[in-house]
């Protein structure tokens, strides 16, 4: 009888017991931070390495990029190129970065939030106060090319001297010069170089535009 009452009075606290689901989705998901590019997946353009994303006119006596390891702009290495488009025989100078592997780059998402920045410093005297004298631009996988002059008001302090600086240019000036290029692909950016300078250059990324110079 005893087991009888013991049986009758579990079922009872059973009874009593509501239960209640849990969602696997109540826990709060961690916040991922805004870096201003849209989640962006290739940023760094160049870096430190001369890898066969990087390519320059095959003509030595009228460019040459070197990797060197003195004083760079961030980390070790910076690239150190010399040129003279007057030498003879250099009808186009200039060289490309096909970052990311050369996969296909989508810059229309973050068109009007990113700038190209770089490091650079001159070597060849005075300061250029006028900015590099040539273009850079991208290219995208049909061939389309969109270009936009390295002009002072780009460079920090509107100078590049003896000492390292940014040259930020946004995307958006760039792309604009072309309304054929495919921003949704691009393969790659180039540089081209007019009359002769002796520079360095680190640090390729694109970062979003109201970065602080």
């Amino acid at each position: 009888m005893r087991l009888i009452f013991a049986f009758i009075a579990l079922l009872a606290m059973q009874s009593c017991v509501q239960w209640q689901p849990l969602s696997l989705y109540d826990a709060p998901l961690p916040e991922v931070a805004d870096d201003g590019l849209k989640g962006f997946s290739a940023p760094i353009i160049w870096q430190e390495q001369l890898t066969s994303e990087v390519w320059v006119t095959q003509e030595k006596r009228c460019i040459e990029m070197q990797l060197k390891n003195e004083q760079a702009a961030k980390g070790q290495n910076y690239l150190h190129l010399k040129w003279n488009k007057q030498a003879g025989g250099c009808p186009w100078l200039g060289m490309g970065f096909g970052w990311d592997g050369w996969s296909g780059k989508d810059l229309s998402m973050i068109a009007n939030d990113g700038a190209l920045t770089f490091q650079v410093k001159n070597f060849g005297g005075k300061p250029l106060k006028s900015g590099l004298p040539g273009a850079l631009g991208f290219e995208d996988f049909a061939g389309n090319q969109s270009f936009v002059g390295m002009f002072g008001k780009y460079v920090t302090g509107g100078a590049i001297g003896n000492d390292w600086v940014m040259m930020q240019i946004p995307l958006a000036d760039i792309l604009a010069q072309n309304p054929e290029i495919d921003a949704t692909a691009i393969k790659q950016l180039i540089f081209t170089l007019e009359s002769e300078g002796e520079i360095g250059i680190d640090e390729m990324i694109i970062q979003p535009i109201n970065l602080k110079k």
